[in-house]
């Protein structure tokens, strides 16, 4: 518990316990950077329900403990992510070990050559014009959302905001909806399901940036890549990153 700021600690008491001067969204944002709040708030939501079961007050009839399952839900939802996203096991295709890929993830990030040709490969392959890929495989909807479902998900109770994408998630996002708008491997366009998620991804991608209205038009924006997202601002290159990251998630999917 001493990890946990006294005044970040004496708010969330607060208003889980009923005050409604305090505001949960700064709470939430101040959170983002003590990573230990969300396992104290946990542990107090331990705490609160067995003391309540001794005294045998009902459980599911609490407005704290009802107060206190939002904040952790909200606050699990503004924790900076994982990257990439963890990949789930429904994927019906074989896939590298998350933890071996991520060995190899960090290891290369480390080696500054390395990562500054990854980044070349991702523009090349995701906005270079013929660019092709010798093994073309179809990415549908299922394996798509299934790669992206844990960057910036739009679930969640909303009072403490929608936490916007990094850079990197953007990439990532970016990449996606790149795969899913291309032409099948049979020549035809891509189904219904896959550019109706494609338009989710990239309203997800485009989330608090100047950005059109329309999903279609938020679509074809992603298509033109990080240059068309971010132009000459100095985040271009990390969503650069998160499209290079994109495509070896894509890739160990796949093969």
């Amino acid at each position: 518990m001493s990890a946990i700021p006294e005044a970040l600690a004496e708010r969330a008491l607060q208003w889980v316990f009923g005050d409604d001067e305090v505001d949960p969204g700064l709470i939430v944002s101040d959170g983002r950077a003590v990573p230990e709040l969300r396992a104290w708030l946990v542990g107090l939501e331990h705490h609160i329900s067995d003391l309540k079961r001794t005294l045998g007050v009902s459980v599911s009839e609490s407005l704290a403990l009802a107060r206190l399952h939002a904040l952790i839900v909200e606050v699990e939802r503004a924790a900076p992510r994982s990257f990439p996203a963890q990949l789930q096991a429904d994927v019906a295709a074989p896939v590298v070990s998350i933890g071996a890929y991520r060995k190899r993830t960090r290891r290369n990030v480390a080696i500054i050559g390395a990562a500054v040709l990854a980044i070349a490969a991702a523009l090349f392959l995701l906005v270079g014009p013929g660019a092709t890929n010798p093994k073309v495989h179809d990415v549908d909807a299922t394996i798509a959302e299934a790669l992206t479902r844990d960057i910036a998900p739009d679930s969640g109770f909303g009072f403490g905001g929608a936490a916007e994408p990094t850079a990197r998630d953007r990439g990532f996002l970016i990449g996606a909806v790149i795969d899913l708008s291309k032409p099948r491997a049979s020549g035809q366009p891509s189904g219904a399901a896959e550019v109706a998620l494609a338009q989710t991804l990239a309203s997800r991608a485009l989330q608090g940036l100047d950005a059109p209205d329309d999903k279609e038009a938020r679509r074809q924006r992603a298509l033109g890549g990080c240059a068309a997202v971010f132009g000459a601002d100095p985040e271009r290159g990390e969503c650069e990153q998160g499209a290079s990251a994109y495509i070896t998630a894509r890739n160990n999917v796949l093969r």
